[in-house]
């Protein structure tokens, strides 16, 4: 990440603005090393395009509750680090970015136990693709939403510190966007397909913990079977 943050302004407002990670889904804005799995899941590598890469800005709001409630809304050249639908260095209209909202909400359930809730949706209006003589043209319908839920529950007993604890995080992901032949670039049809991980993390101790995950991810093309 290269970005400028601001830290004074008013009605609870943040802005941020540079290459950052964008504030979509649960995992996907993490770092291989700080994440509470061994690998990532492939719902993320597929659908968003490993991690949630972005040149861009994003706006936060902290709602004045009593819980912690949490707005984002975001304009990206593109969001995904191996996401190839668009290119970095290539100068487009505004209509081809990516733009996000999302609503992040927190709670303590009790003194050892608390739960994050999370939605969002990604819009890219209309993308530009060249086909296999080199003409670059922009497909009517092009559009694609990709939504998120999350969801996490985390127990951390008060006698065991940060050593100690589980935590149990789900997240289903649905991509709805019109594909493209990748020998001709000529677009097929639009396909609604769905991912979604589920994972389990428990902490023993200072070095031990050990934990499981279970991901299912729709092929984008064929959602028919499942991608590998």
């Amino acid at each position: 990440e290269a970005a400028l943050e601001t830290t004074s302004l008013p009605y609870n407002l943040t802005a941020r603005g540079g290459r950052l990670f964008a504030a979509f889904g649960r995992l996907a804005h993490f770092h291989d090393h700080e994440l509470p799995v061994v690998e990532r899941p492939l719902s993320l590598d597929s659908y968003v395009g490993s991690e949630t890469q972005a040149d861009g800005l994003e706006v936060s709001w902290l709602a004045p509750a009593a819980f912690y409630l949490n707005a984002t809304f975001g304009a990206y050249n593109k969001m995904g680090a191996t996401n190839a639908r668009q290119d970095n260095l290539g100068a487009r209209a505004l209509d081809e970015f990516t733009y996000l909202g999302r609503l992040n909400a927190y709670a303590d359930l009790t003194d050892s136990q608390s739960v994050e809730l999370g939605a969002g949706s990604a819009w890219s209006p209309k993308r530009a693709v060249t086909d296999a003589a080199g003409a670059v043209t922009t497909r009517r319908n092009t559009w694609r939403t990709l939504n998120g839920l999350d969801f996490t529950y985390r127990y951390q007993p008060p006698q065991g510190g940060l050593d100690r604890g589980l935590s149990w995080g789900a997240e289903v992901l649905q991509n709805d966007e019109r594909r493209f032949d990748a020998s001709t670039k000529l677009p097929t049809d639009r396909v609604r397909s769905y991912a979604g991980y589920s994972f389990v993390e428990a902490k023993f101790s200072r070095r031990w913990r050990g934990g499981a995950m279970v991901d299912l991810t729709e092929d984008q093309d064929n959602p028919r079977r499942l991608a590998r």
